[in-house]
């Protein structure tokens, strides 16, 4: 509470004038100031300042606790609605993030029910997100046992991850793909997997590209002996 005589703020034309008079209040002008700081922890959000007493009086420390409690819901309501912005931003950027990479992101239940198929994954499988809802994960493996292979290590793991997993997959039609993947289990907020991520590299390039390679140095061994 700042007194009028004891401030020296211009509070012309930057606050609403009162339309009471100062003989209506006791022990208040209507060019005082009551201000009640807008805190989170030690974090100064903001300063709410608030117009005359409805009753005339000048407020007291009961009634000034009512508007530090106000400030108190005002001040978390606002604090959660930024957090929340800025979590809902997050969210958006990183499932942009997952479905617009060109490397395969698939997650999945413990039931190994497929629940995100990205851009990538359609890509080098070939399947729609509609057509893979009736596919299991273990499917999509040329042979099943790899797949309950990765998930075994998958939870043996202290840290709850697999790396440069070599494998292979069948497209929609069929088609072996030479595959890296990379997995990591998926917690709850109490520490229990709920599923698991996978991120495959296509490997048919680059092996391609291994192959022309060998068959070239053996070319040159070739031509050096002959």
């Amino acid at each position: 509470l700042v007194p009028t005589d004891l401030h020296l703020l211009n509070i012309k034309n930057k606050t609403i004038e009162s339309n009471r008079k100062p003989s209506e209040f006791i022990n208040w002008n209507p060019n005082d100031i009551l201000f009640v700081p807008l805190k989170v922890e030690d974090t100064v959000l903001g300063i709410l300042s608030v117009d005359d007493p409805h009753d005339g009086l000048r407020p007291t420390i009961d009634s000034i606790q009512v508007l530090e409690l106000f400030a108190y819901k005002v001040s978390n309501f606002y604090s959660r609605s930024k957090l929340y912005k800025k979590l809902l931003h997050t969210q958006q950027y990183l499932a942009n993030l997952i479905e617009n990479s060109t490397d395969l992101i698939i997650t999945a239940d413990l039931d190994e029910n497929i629940v995100i198929f990205n851009y990538g994954a359609e890509n080098i499988l070939n399947y729609s997100k509609d057509e893979i809802q009736d596919i299991k994960l273990n499917q999509l493996f040329q042979n099943s046992d790899d797949c309950d292979l990765l998930l075994d290590l998958l939870f043996k793991q202290t840290d709850g991850k697999v790396r440069n997993y070599e494998t292979k997959l069948i497209d929609k039609y069929g088609n072996d793909i030479a595959i890296e993947l990379s997995s990591v289990l998926l917690i709850d907020l109490h520490s229990q997997p709920i599923g698991f991520e996978i991120i495959g590299k296509d490997m048919r390039e680059h092996l391609k590209l291994e192959n022309i390679k060998i068959k070239n140095e053996r070319l040159n061994t070739i031509s050096k002996l002959a």
